[in-house]
C-alpha cells in the first residue's frame, strides 16, 4: 500500500505520541491523535451508512468554504475505501476526487452495529487554496452520515463542530507549488516537504534569500530518486560548476531521520535539525532571529543542476524556541539559555540548555571567578542516564577529588537521537558556595565535554564571557598573565616559547618550566646523551592527567604507549599553573637517581631533552630538541645536528639527488654521441661511472648511519624514513648485480632483463626523493633546504621530460640523393 509506506516515511517526524481525544460532530464520533507534524483520524457513525469528514472555512454552509476549496475523505460501502474529495460549491460537478501526498493511510470497516474509517494526514495537504487545519485555533471540521444516496445528499446533510489543535507552522514555497511544513521540539526542528513532481528536489537554510550562504556554509536535504538516495550537502560557489552552484555531500550530527516517499505524482521529504548542526561555519538558527527556507525542484530523477535557479523559491522564517539565546561553544556543543525576569535579576532565575550532537558523554557549565581560571569555579555536571550535579572545583585531579554541593535545580539530562540533552535552572544569586552570575556585565564561564557518560578527565574545554542582561554573547577578554616564579640563578630558553629556570639546593635543583604561546603539555628530560631520547628520564607537566599534573615518566620508545610512569616518585614541592596562555611548572629534584630516574651531574654537564604538544592533551610533540647544561654554572650548549647525521645526509643527498639520477639521464640520452656501440660506448662508460660512483656514495652513508645508530644504543630502522632509506638501499645495491647478470641483446631474457633494471632503478629514485624529504623534516632543517634540494628533482624531471620530447620528434633536413647519381650503386 503507497500510503502506508508513506506513513512509515514519515514516522520519524513524530514526537511523543499525545493521547487520544474524541468528539461528538453531528452524530459522528470523531477521534484524533497527533504525531509529530502527522494527525491519526478516525471517524464513527451507528449502521452501514456513508461517512464524510472535510475542513471548512464556513459553518453555516455546511461542504462548501467561502474562496477556498473543502477538502474531504469520504466513505461509501459501494466503494469499498474511503477517497478524496475536492469540493468547490454545491451541484455534483463541485465534487471531484482529488489526491495529496499528505493525506493517506485510508482504511475502513463495519462491525454489525458501526461503521467507522480512518485516515492519516499532516497539519497541511500541500494543495493550494485548500482549507487547512489552522496554525493557531480552532479548526472547523464538518462531518456527515447518511444511509443512504448520493454525494450531494450525503453532504447536505453536514454538522460543524470547532476543534483545538496543537499549533505548528507552515510556508507555501517555490510559487506555491511546495508546501513546507514544521514543528519546533527544542533542541530539534523536525521538518516535512511536499513537492509536486517525482524528480529530485531540495530544501534547505541559509542565510539569504539563495541555496548560497553569506556568512554560514548554507546546507540543503536534497532527494534522489533516481539514485533512490536522500542526503546532506553543503552549497558551495564553484566556477567549475554549471551556474556556479557545487553540491558536496557531507553528514552532520544535528540532522538526522532523512526520507522520503513518491506517489504518482509527488514527493515527500522528512528530516530533523538541530538549531546548530553540529558542524564549523554551517548556519546557527537562532531562537526568534529571521533565516531563509529555500526549495528547488529538479527536471530530471537525479541531481541536475543546469537549471537550478530557474526552479528555486525562498522565503524569510522566523523559529520559535522555549530559550532566548544560543552559542556554540565547540564543533557539536550548543549553549543555549532564557533569563526568566530580566527587569529583577536579584529574584529571578535562568534557564540553561547544553546539547552535545553525535556523541554520548557527560557535559559541564561552570561559572568562574575570573575568566579561564578552573579552581574554585562553581561547575554544573550533566551525566547522561545519571543526574545534574553541582560542584566547586578544589583541585586540577580527578573528579573524585571536587566538592560535590548538591543536584541541580529542575534539571533533566538524555541521551536520545545521538544527542545529550541537559537542561537545569541556575538563580542568578548564589548562595554559600555557589557563585553569583553577574548582573552588570559579562560573566566569565568554563565549559568540558567529557571522553565517556562517565563523569571523569575532559576530552575538551574552553572558557567564554556572557552578558546576561541583556544576553548577548561578548569576546572573552585576554587570558591572564601566568603567575611570576621566585628568583631563580640561572635561566634558559629553549625556543622563545619554553624556559628552563633553576636554583641550585644542597643536593637538588628547584626548577621551573614556563611555557608560553598557548596551553599545552610541556616536558623537560634527563637523558643518556643530548640526542638519545630513549632511555631518558623526562619530568612532565600534563595538565589532562587526572593522577598527577607533574610526574617522571621512563621514555622506553618514540611510540607514546611505551612512555611508562616512573615507579617511586622524588619529586617534591610540585606546583602547576594553567591559563590558555600556558602553563607554569615547579618541582624540586634530588640530583641522585635510581633505577630508571636517571641522575643530574652535580660538577658537570648533564645531557637533557626538551618537548612541548600542541595541546594539553598527551600525544606527539611540536618541538623538541637537546642540550648540555652545567647546573653549577648555568652554561648551556644547544644540541646542534651530530656530524654523523650531516655526513649521512649529505652523502645520500649527493648519491640519490645527483649521481644516481645523472646516470639516468646519460642512459637516456647519450646514446646519439660517438662511440655509440661496444663496451667502450660514450654513454655506456658516462652511466657506469655515475652509478658506482652513486652506489659507492650510498654505501658509505648506509654504513656511516648504521655505525651512528648502533653506538647510541638505538633501535635500527625505526620510522618511516629509515625503512623507505633500507628499500631504497636495497634496490641500490641490486643495480650492479643487474649489470653482471645482463643477457646479450637479443636473447630471450634480455626484455625481462631491461625491465627489472630500468623499473627498479625508477622505483629507487623515487623513494629516494621521499627519504630525503622525510630525513630533512626528522632534523627540523629550515625550509629553506627542502627548497634547495626540491630544485634537484625538479631539473632532473625538466631535462627528462624535454629531452624524451625532443627524441621523440621526427628529424628534418635530410636530402635524397637520386639512384643515378650515387657512386657504387647500379639500378
Amino acid at each position: 500500500d503507497p500510503q502506508m509506506a508513506w506513513v512509515l516515511a514519515v514516522a520519524a517526524l513524530a514526537a511523543i505520541m499525545a493521547p487520544a481525544r474524541a468528539i461528538d460532530c453531528g452524530g459522528v464520533t470523531l477521534t484524533w491523535r497527533t504525531r509529530g507534524l502527522l494527525i491519526d483520524f478516525s471517524a464513527s457513525a451507528p449502521g452501514h451508512v456513508s461517512l464524510a469528514v472535510g475542513l471548512s472555512n464556513n459553518p453555516n454552509n455546511g461542504f462548501v468554504s467561502t474562496d477556498a476549496t473543502t477538502n474531504a475523505v469520504i466513505y461509501s460501502p459501494a466503494q469499498g475505501s474511503p477517497m478524496q474529495y475536492a469540493i468547490r460549491g454545491p451541484a455534483a460537478s463541485d465534487i471531484t476526487p482529488t489526491k495529496s501526498v499528505l493525506c493517506g493511510n485510508f482504511s475502513a470497516s463495519f462491525n454489525g452495529t458501526h461503521t467507522s474509517m480512518a485516515y492519516t494526514r499532516a497539519f497541511s495537504n500541500g494543495i493550494p487554496g485548500d482549507v487547512q487545519i489552522a496554525q493557531n485555533g480552532p479548526t472547523l471540521f464538518i462531518c456527515a452520515t447518511h444511509a443512504t444516496g448520493s454525494l450531494t445528499e450525503l453532504l447536505a446533510d453536514s454538522r460543524s463542530v470547532r476543534v483545538q489543535l496543537p499549533a505548528w507552522s507552515s510556508a507555501l514555497l517555490c510559487s506555491n507549488r511546495t508546501t513546507v511544513m514544521w514543528q519546533v521540539n527544542d533542541p530539534w526542528i523536525d521538518f516535512l516537504a511536499a513537492f509536486p513532481t517525482r524528480n529530485w528536489s531540495a530544501i534547505g537554510l541559509n542565510d539569504q534569500g539563495d541555496m548560497l550562504g553569506v556568512n554560514t556554509t548554507a546546507t540543503t536535504v536534497i532527494a534522489q530518486p533516481g539514485n533512490r538516495s536522500i542526503s546532506l550537502h553543503t552549497i558551495i560557489d564553484s566556477a567549475t560548476a554549471p551556474l556556479h552552484f557545487a553540491f558536496p555531500n557531507v553528514t552532520a550530527p544535528g540532522v538526522t531521520g532523512l526520507g522520503y516517499f513518491q506517489n504518482a505524482s509527488n514527493t515527500t521529504l522528512s528530516f530533523r535539525r538541530a538549531f546548530y548542526d553540529g558542524t564549523t561555519d554551517h548556519l546557527m538558527i537562532q531562537p526568534g532571529k529571521q533565516v531563509y527556507l529555500t526549495c528547488a525542484l529538479g527536471t530530471a530523477p537525479s541531481l541536475d543542476i543546469a537549471n537550478y535557479p530557474d526552479t528555486m523559491d525562498s522565503t524569510p522564517v522566523t523559529f520559535t524556541s522555549i530559550y532566548d539565546h544560543s552559542v556554540v561553544l565547540t564543533d557539536g556543543l550548543t549553549l543555549s539559555w532564557r533569563v526568566h525576569d530580566p527587569s529583577s535579576p536579584n529574584t529571578t532565575a535562568i534557564s540553561f540548555q547544553l546539547v552535545l550532537l553525535g556523541k554520548n558523554a557527560w557535559v559541564g557549565l561552570a561559572i568562574a571567578k575570573t575568566p579561564g581560571a578552573m579552581l574554585d569555579a562553581d561547575a554544573t555536571i550533566s551525566v547522561p542516564g545519571q543526574n545534574i550535579s553541582e560542584y566547586i572545583l578544589i583541585s586540577f585531579d580527578s573528579p573524585a577529588a571536587q566538592e560535590l554541593l548538591g543536584g541541580a535545580l529542575n534539571a533533566s539530562v538524555s541521551y536520545t537521537n545521538g544527542a545529550v540533552v541537559a537542561r537545569w535552572d541556575r538563580p542568578v544569586l548564589g548562595s554559600g558556595l555557589q557563585l553569583p552570575i553577574n548582573t552588570n556585565g559579562p560573566t566569565p564561564l568554563l565549559w568540558a565535554v567529557g571522553k565517556s557518560p562517565a563523569f571523569d578527565v575532559h576530552a575538551a574545554k574552553g572558557s567564554l564571557s556572557i552578558d546576561f542582561f541583556p544576553g548577548q554573547p561578548t569576546p572573552t577578554p585576554p587570558p591572564p598573565p601566568l603567575p611570576p616564579g621566585p628568583d631563580y640563578d640561572f635561566s634558559h630558553s629553549f625556543d622563545g616559547r619554553l624556559t628552563l629556570s633553576w636554583s641550585v639546593l644542597p643536593g637538588a635543583l628547584t626548577c621551573e618550566l614556563r611555557l608560553t604561546g598557548g596551553l599545552a603539555w610541556a616536558a623537560f628530560a634527563i637523558a643518556q646523551t643530548a640526542d638519545a631520547m630513549i632511555g631518558a628520564d623526562a619530568i612532565v607537566a600534563r595538565p589532562d592527567y587526572a593522577a598527577a599534573n607533574i610526574s617522571e615518566w621512563y621514555l622506553g620508545d618514540k611510540s607514546v604507549g611505551k612512555i611508562t610512569p616512573i615507579v617511586g616518585d622524588i619529586l617534591s614541592g610540585t606546583f602547576l599553573a594553567v591559563t590558555q596562555n600556558g602553563l607554569v611548572a615547579r618541582f624540586v629534584r634530588p640530583f641522585t637517581g635510581t633505577g630508571q630516574h636517571l641522575s643530574f651531574n652535580p660538577n658537570g654537564t648533564t645531557p637533557v631533552l626538551w618537548a612541548y604538544g600542541s595541546s594539553s592533551t598527551w600525544a606527539i610533540h611540536t618541538a623538541k630538541g637537546g642540550a648540555s647544561i652545567d647546573f653549577s654554572t648555568g652554561k648551556v650548549v644547544e644540541s646542534p645536528i651530530p656530524p654523523e647525521e650531516i655526513a649521512h645526509g649529505a652523502l645520500m643527498t649527493a648519491a640519490m639527488g645527483a649521481l644516481l639520477p645523472a646516470g639516468v639521464l646519460v642512459a637516456r640520452f647519450g646514446k646519439a654521441v660517438s662511440p655509440t656501440t661496444g663496451p667502450r660506448a660514450w654513454w655506456f662508460v658516462r652511466h657506469q661511472l655515475l652509478q658506482y660512483s652513486g652506489v659507492l656514495a650510498a654505501a658509505a652513508g648506509f654504513g656511516l648511519i648504521v655505525y651512528y645508530v648502533s653506538s647510541k644504543g638505538s633501535k635500527h630502522f625505526d620510522g618511516l624514513h629509515a625503512v623507505l632509506g633500507l628499500t631504497v638501499v636495497i634496490l641500490v645495491f641490486v643495480q650492479p648485480l643487474n649489470a653482471f647478470i645482463r643477457p646479450t641483446k637479443g636473447a630471450p631474457l634480455r626484455l625481462a632483463w631491461e625491465l627489472w633494471h630500468k623499473g627498479s632503478g625508477w622505483v629507487a629514485l623515487v623513494l629516494a626523493a621521499a627519504t630525503i624529504v622525510l630525513g630533512l623534516k626528522k632534523i627540523d632543517a629550515p625550509s629553506y633546504f627542502l627548497l634547495i634540494y626540491g630544485a634537484l628533482p625538479a631539473i632532473f624531471a625538466a631535462v627528462f621530460i624535454v629531452g624524451s620530447y625532443r627524441v621523440t620528434q621526427p628529424r628534418s633536413g635530410y636530402t635524397l640523393i637520386p639512384s643515378s647519381n650515387a657512386p657504387g650503386i647500379n639500378t
